[in-house]
């Protein structure tokens, strides 16, 4: 996976692209849903700027803490932030955390197993054309 190295922290970029630091990468997966974006951050001691222009960035901690944009956020916490261009990472200890960006669907979700719709009835179609073996993909 692309990967960017600055103050001993580390981005990985699984899709989309980022910005950390003046670096720019992208990551493989393309043409992701909403202009998404996905990478995982390998966090050490320290502080980071990350740049972004998704409308909607989400930090989910799942080892340590670190403090976003003055904001701390501890393991198993997410956090949302909205548009902006730059987000000021800092933390006392090595921490991970995963990084979603893109738009908002702004729209009814329904899901059930592998499926996903805008309702519970339309679920119910996607199972009965699954069942009988009509489902187009």
């Amino acid at each position: 996976m692309p990967r960017i190295k600055a103050s001993g922290s580390e981005l990985i970029a699984l899709g989309g692209d980022w910005r950390l630091e003046g670096q720019n990468i992208s990551g493989p997966l393309e043409n992701l849903a909403g202009q998404g974006a996905v990478a995982h951050l390998c966090f050490e001691p320290g502080s980071l700027t990350l740049e972004h222009s998704a409308p909607t960035l989400l930090i989910y901690v799942f080892e340590g803490q670190l403090e976003v944009s003055g904001q701390e956020l501890k393991q198993g916490e997410l956090g949302c932030l909205g548009p902006g261009s730059e987000i000021h990472l800092s933390g006392d200890a090595k921490s991970q955390a995963l990084i979603l960006a893109g738009v908002a669907h702004r729209e009814p979700i329904a899901h059930y197993g592998p499926f996903v719709m805008n309702t519970q009835e339309e679920i119910e179609q996607a199972l009965r054309d699954y069942r009988n073996g009509t489902l187009a993909l």
